[in-house]
């Protein structure tokens, strides 16, 4: 789960069935839903300190960045040797750290 702060104080959630689902507290339901196109099962999170792109962490090893505005994927990557379990965003918003239940740390450059 992470909080959105650019436009509502949303929550995001992502799941096992590949959806990323964001919560708004005014209403029970989600008020949008992105699915993974491969489907692949989504564990961790993190929206980008702008807002602007969201940083999600497989249980395929890879790490997916996704555009907010488009509703699209627009980069992804392979370091790890099993699933992703965190993903967090520098301040500057230039780098994304993962890490992995093999015990390893990845830092991702990401400049858009």
């Amino acid at each position: 789960m992470s909080q959105r702060y650019d436009s509502e104080n949303e929550l995001v959630t992502c799941g096992l069935d590949g959806k990323i689902m964001f919560w708004d507290i005014d209403y029970p339901d989600p008020v949008q839903v992105l699915n993974d196109p491969d489907k692949t099962q989504l564990l961790c999170i993190a929206v980008s300190p702008s807002g602007k792109y969201l940083a999600v962490g497989c249980d395929d090893e890879i790490v997916k960045i996704w555009n907010l505005k488009a509703g699209t994927i627009i980069a992804q990557g392979s370091c790890h040797s099993s699933s992703v379990l965190s993903v967090a965003w520098s301040p500057d918003e230039k780098q994304i750290i993962s890490t992995s239940k093999d015990c390893s740390i990845a830092i991702w450059n990401f400049y858009p």
